[in-house]
């Protein structure tokens, strides 16, 4: 099975995977590709064993140089269970 996070432009997304993950889901790359098609940054997982996986994403402002840019850190999780 694969699972699939779309994450809205217009912000500056990191992913923050634990150890845990790998043994649960396998991450596919490219990792956080740009999809204009739904204009969203896009993660792509396969599921290789059963467990629960918490997967944790960093969400930032995209500031453009010499402006000034709002100060705010977002996470946002995601519970996926394999069973």
């Amino acid at each position: 099975d694969v699972i699939e996070i779309q994450l809205p432009f217009g912000h500056q997304w990191r992913d923050h995977l634990t150890p845990q993950v790998q043994n649960i889901l396998e991450l596919q790359t490219p990792a956080g590709y740009a999809w204009k098609a739904s204009n969203a940054c896009v993660w792509r997982f396969v599921a290789k064993g059963p467990g629960t996986a918490t997967l944790g994403f960093e969400n930032r402002a995209l500031c453009k140089p010499g402006q000034l840019c709002p100060q705010y850190v977002m996470y946002v999780p995601f519970t996926i269970k394999v069973q």
